[in-house]
Formats: structure tokens, C-alpha cells, sequence
């Protein structure tokens, strides 16, 4: 089964766009600062940080 990448790929296009429009408006602090932010709260919505459960057939057979 797929998981969800909805909400972390959200965060980071968002981040991206606030991102550029202050970019272009002269501020790369805060730009970067606030991309940033971004993608530490796309990183901890990703399914990375948060891995599927298995059951235990399938981890005995994974340990082996």
C-alpha cells in the first residue's frame, strides 16, 4: 500500500513558493529561513519519520 506523501510534498511546494515571492522581493534571510521551517515540518509529516507497522510474520521473515 501507498502512503501518503499528500501532505509533506504540500508543505515543501508551499514553503518553495512563499520562498521565491521573498526572494524576489529582496529578503533571502527569510526566505531561507522560512524554507527551512518548511521542510523540517515536511520531514516530520513524511512517511519516513513514521514507518507502516508489519505484523509479526512479516518481520521474522524481514530478520532473516
Amino acid at each position: 500500500m501507498m502512503r501518503a506523501w499528500i501532505l509533506p510534498m504540500l508543505l515543501v511546494l508551499c514553503g518553495s513558493a512563499v520562498a521565491t515571492v521573498l526572494i524576489i522581493e529582496g529578503n533571502p534571510g527569510a526566505a531561507a529561513a522560512l524554507l527551512l521551517v518548511f521542510l523540517v515540518l515536511a520531514g516530520t509529516h513524511s512517511p519516513l519519520i513514521f514507518p507502516r507497522s508489519i505484523g509479526a510474520r512479516e518481520a521474522q521473515v524481514t530478520a532473516l
